[in-house]
């Protein structure tokens, strides 16, 4: 358990890198708004925040000016500099006594003191380098939590018939549709373990509790201000995953298990204050502080630790990316669209491409950066993992509307033969 001291010190480390990252990923999530990047605000915002976290992080700043990047993200500079001046002052010292001939029982007295100075020292150094880690992922699973209380605080209308059985069903296929597949490619191709292919497979599979404000121009059914029950499951099927593999290797009393029980609280106060949700809050405010603030930072604060050039060529990544930019789109998308077809009433399976696209206008692709925070702290993925979630989240996010005209055409393509076939029997 951490004491009052280390809290205190997490904390300014929190305030530090939130400090830093802030100032740089909203101007960028900005400007790319303004230019009316393709996907809308939330693509903006999490390529703005990509874009700053490489700029602010480990490839740019990490090179450019490495003591400052230590100071900021890795910690105990001091330490180690006292550390490397006791390291070279044993040294000197030690050479003085081996000049001046004394015995080697001296010599060896002298030395057992050295060795456990420099020890304390570099416990010391490792304890406050732990604090900035935990300072680091506590600013990225802090946004991700505020990202979750947005949703809640965002609720829109509940509709009479949402918990259809064709929205659960569609929420389990949009998870499996993805999951599954990047699951097996991790484990064969990528190198990954079990917990960390299962963790990766939910992350680039779950669902969100935002409401769909970007789909009302498109002709979505039933979705103008109104919850997505089949997002929200897939949401808390993500969740559900993720948990069970960070409880299976840290514990509920951990550091990461500690944040990743709040994250599902707050994941399951969004859901259920959705669910009962008599009229629409202000959803547009909600997005335009999630857009502008929190997704760019917390997009930064995942990115900053990522030495790219380092990371990028390895296979772990490019398996983990090109499984990413494959299945976390489409095999969310035909996924959820199997739940609508199969499961849902006549009324659903003639919009189901429409609707199975809408389950992925609902800021998706920011939920996963924050599912991949939680999974980050945990240690169940790595900066190759990372790189994957944000690749996914972007396309995910860039693609809305093109999806969703694509959906339209699928839905009205799949609607004309049995138009035909109620033609025919009325003129029988």
């Amino acid at each position: 358990m951490l004491d009052a001291d280390q809290i205190a010190t997490i904390s300014l480390g929190v305030i530090v890198i939130l400090t830093i990252l802030a100032p740089g990923a909203i101007p960028f999530a900005w400007l790319l708004r303004r230019v009316r990047l393709i996907g809308g605000p939330t693509s903006a915002a999490i390529l703005g925040g990509a874009i700053a976290g490489l700029l602010l992080g480990a490839t740019v700043l990490g090179k450019a000016a490495p003591d400052a990047y230590a100071s900021i993200y890795i910690g105990g500079a001091q330490a180690a500099a006292a550390l490397d001046e006791a390291k070279r002052e044993s040294e000197r010292e030690l050479a003085v006594l081996r000049a001046s001939g004394v015995s080697e029982i001296a010599i060896s007295e002298h030395l057992a003191g050295v060795d456990l100075r420099l020890t304390e020292l570099g416990q010391r150094v490792q304890s406050e380098r732990q604090q900035r880690a935990l300072a680091a992922d506590s600013a990225a699973l802090l946004l991700a939590c505020a990202m979750m209380a947005l949703a809640a605080a965002s609720s829109g209308r509940r509709r009479r018939r949402d918990l259809t059985t064709g929205a659960i069903a569609s929420g389990f296929t949009m998870v499996l549709g993805a999951g599954t597949p990047i699951f097996f490619a991790a484990i064969w191709f990528g190198g990954f373990t079990t917990t960390q292919a299962w963790a990766l497979g939910a992350v680039l599979g779950i669902g969100s509790a935002w409401p769909t404000v970007r789909t009302r121009s498109h002709g979505i059914p039933g979705r103008s201000t109104e919850t997505d029950a089949g997002a929200m499951v897939a949401l808390l099927i993500g969740l559900a995953a993720i948990e069970i593999a960070i409880l299976s290797i840290t514990g509920a009393d951990s550091f990461a298990g500690a944040w990743s029980l709040a994250f599902v609280a707050c994941a399951v106060i969004a859901c259920a204050w959705r669910v009962g949700a008599r009229r629409p809050r202000s959803q547009r405010r909600a997005l335009m502080v999630s857009n502008g603030i929190i997704i760019p930072t917390l997009t930064a604060a995942c990115i900053a630790p990522v030495d790219l050039p380092a990371t990028a060529l390895t296979s772990a990544c490019i398996i983990a990316s090109i499984a990413a930019l494959l299945f976390a789109s489409d095999g969310r998308w035909f996924g959820a669209w199997l739940g609508w077809r199969w499961f849902g009433d006549a009324e659903t399976r003639q919009s189901a491409w429409r609707r199975s696209a809408a389950m992925l206008a609902n800021n998706v692709g920011a939920v996963s950066i924050g599912a991949g925070a939680l999974c980050s702290a945990a240690g169940l993925i790595n900066h190759a993992g990372m790189i994957a979630v944000v690749l996914g989240a972007l396309l995910v996010e860039s693609t809305v509307g093109l999806r969703l005209r694509f959906a339209t055409a699928f839905d009205r393509n799949a609607a004309q033969p049995d138009d035909a076939n109620t033609d025919d029997s009325h003129k029988a």
